[in-house]
């Protein structure tokens, strides 16, 4: 595949050569939440290591502390397409852990109310202990570069992981961890957990459930907001109130943080993975969806991760007329999206409305 040519539209914004001519036949705007309109590392990213932390200590005896260096880590995840999920980037850095931890650290234990203050001082720590940690963080970085521009799901890392345990003596504990920690129902142990570290005390307004073993307010109060209000009144004029969004995030949290500037998208167009509309992203189904409800012709979907990208190819596939602008908000987006050709790559999710007006054009061929 040739690798596509870009041109400087200005300070912090490429454009695919291919792509110049069909941006002003744009009609409507889809977003992805995390990491497009929200900055969530303080937030998803706590969750994650404050989670895999827990279930580790409390279940299997191992006295871990993860910092954050797991960030790197996750952001690797997060570019190989199959981790829209964050539950799906938890349970694989925790089996990875468990796969290189030494046998004599392991004990099988029951998760009950725990203090979270101890594990958010370690949370704040920048380097992950003791050295096995490290070293599992270190596999799946670098299993990450050598899968990079592959589109890889849990399972597949799994099945790799797999071959680890085995030769270290720690299949039984991955299969206990698969069976017992991590299931998909909402009562499974990592995720009501994770679900507890996130949403705080909104869990029972959420699910209707008083937290089971976590009591405090939330690392969603940790999210901060990307996109600016006069960011969106103006990409709303230029598409005649034409925004939706579709996202992993569930529409409580989406409210929670947007609140008030979700009056600028079609609330029939606000597609989140509680809805029972969802698919998964990269299926394009959820885009196919926001297009029809937003009646448009041709549509640009926003967002951060391969799994959107690939969400919009996908989407062509199946014959709508669809660009992807993509927001470097991780640090080793910008080579992906530029081999994968995104239409549009944009330092700042805020200079979209520049990116997309014809008037503010100037181009110069990218070297």
């Amino acid at each position: 595949m040739n690798k596509p040519s870009y041109r400087v539209l200005g300070e912090g914004i490429l454009v695919s050569t291919k792509s110049l001519e069909e941006l002003g036949e744009l009609d409507a705007i889809v977003f992805d939440c995390d990491g497009t309109l929200i900055d969530v590392e303080e937030s998803y990213y706590l969750t994650i290591r404050l989670t895999v932390s827990i279930i580790l200590r409390e279940i299997y005896g191992m006295q871990v502390r993860l910092g954050r260096d797991v960030n790197q880590a996750i952001k690797l995840l997060k570019m190989l397409g199959g981790f829209n999920d964050d539950i799906n980037t938890a349970s694989i850095i925790a089996q990875t852990i468990l796969a290189f931890s030494p046998r004599d650290r392991v004990r099988r234990g029951r998760l009950d109310r725990v203090d979270i203050s101890i594990f958010l001082k370690d949370a704040s720590r920048d380097r992950s202990e003791p050295e096995f940690v490290s070293d599992a963080l270190r596999w799946i970085m670098d299993k990450c570069s050598e899968l990079y521009g592959e589109y890889v799901t849990r399972v597949d890392l799994e099945n790799i992981l797999d071959e680890i345990a085995s030769s270290r003596g720690r299949g039984e504990i991955l299969s206990d961890f698969r069976a017992n920690i991590c299931g998909e129902s909402p009562s499974d142990t990592l995720l009501r957990l994770f679900n507890e570290i996130f949403d705080g005390r909104g869990v029972e307004e959420e699910f209707g459930e008083k937290p089971r073993y976590v009591l405090w307010d939330g690392a969603i109060r940790n999210d901060r907001l990307l996109i600016r209000e006069e960011t969106l009144r103006d990409l709303s004029e230029m598409f005649n109130g034409r925004l939706g969004i579709l996202s992993g995030r569930r529409r409580w949290e989406a409210e929670y943080t947007l609140n008030d500037l979700l009056k600028y998208f079609d609330p029939r167009a606000m597609i989140f993975s509680d809805d029972p509309s969802w698919c998964e992203k990269p299926d394009p189904m959820g885009l196919i969806r926001c297009s029809r409800l937003l009646n448009s012709n041709k549509i640009l979907y926003v967002g951060d991760s391969s799994e959107d990208l690939l969400m919009v190819k996908n989407a062509l596939k199946r014959g709508l007329d669809s660009l992807m602008a993509s927001v470097l908000t991780n640090d080793f987006s910008l080579n992906y999206f530029i081999e994968m050709g995104a239409d549009i790559i944009v330092e700042d999710i805020n200079l979209l409305p520049k990116a997309l007006s014809c008037k503010s054009w100037s181009p110069f061929k990218l070297p």
